[in-house]
Order: C-alpha cells, then structure tokens, then sequence
C-alpha cells in the first residue's frame, strides 16, 4: 500500500492483525528508509521496535479494557508467527475492535504498511 503525502503526514495504522510495520524513505536518492514497528514484545500496546520511535501507545478501537482482556489482547499463543502478539477475537459481541496507532510521516514520499495475520476458527 503506497500512501501519499496528502494524509498531512500521519497515517492511521489500524491493525487487523498480529504485527504492523510502517517503512518510511524520507529522500528517495538517498536510499534511507526509517521504520516504525511493534512486535508486541512489551506485552502491552508501548512498544517501539522500529528505527522511529511511535509518538503515542496503540489505541483501542470498540472497547478501553486494556491489553490483558477484552477482545483485544496482546497474548503469546502458538498460533503467531511471533510471540507474543495481539489476538482480536469477533464473535457476535463483536462491534469492529481493533487497534490504531499514529505515525508521523510528515518528511515521508512514500510509506509501506505490513502486517502478518493468523486466522483460527471457523464462521458460519
């Protein structure tokens, strides 16, 4: 996904998933790119594990229980790629939870969002 500059430089990552990656290349020639990442290994939503520091912690989206309940939580299961990692469970109660996290990419030409997910259960 390439976003360009007209986001005023802020990108609104929500997370669907179990890791997010937000690349950045502030000057193209100079072939620097800069990252902003979280591979949850803080337990909690404050991680930081990117070349960039996040300006602010993960925000929940549909609930504010934090991230060691609800049907947002950050947990080491079997099924992730990496552990730990955050699992959002649907289900009928479910109203669209999720995560949001900002970056600053105000100096950015382009930006490259990426994120592993793992589906388990089944819907009918």
């Amino acid at each position: 996904m390439n976003l360009s500059r007209g986001l005023k430089g802020l990108l609104a990552a929500t997370l669907l998933g179990a890791l997010v990656a937000v690349t950045t290349a502030p000057f193209p020639a100079l072939a620097a790119t800069e990252t902003y990442r979280d591979e949850f290994n803080s337990g909690d939503f404050t991680g930081s594990d990117g070349t960039l520091g996040w300006p602010a912690p993960w925000i929940e989206v549909g609930e504010s229980d934090g991230p060691d309940s609800g049907l947002v939580e950050v947990v080491s299961v079997s099924g992730c790629a990496a552990s730990p990692c955050v699992r959002i469970r649907g289900g009928v109660v479910s109203g669209g939870q999720g995560l949001r996290r900002y970056a600053d990419l105000s100096s950015a030409s382009s930006a490259t969002l990426s994120m592993r997910t793992v589906r388990t259960g089944s819907s009918s």
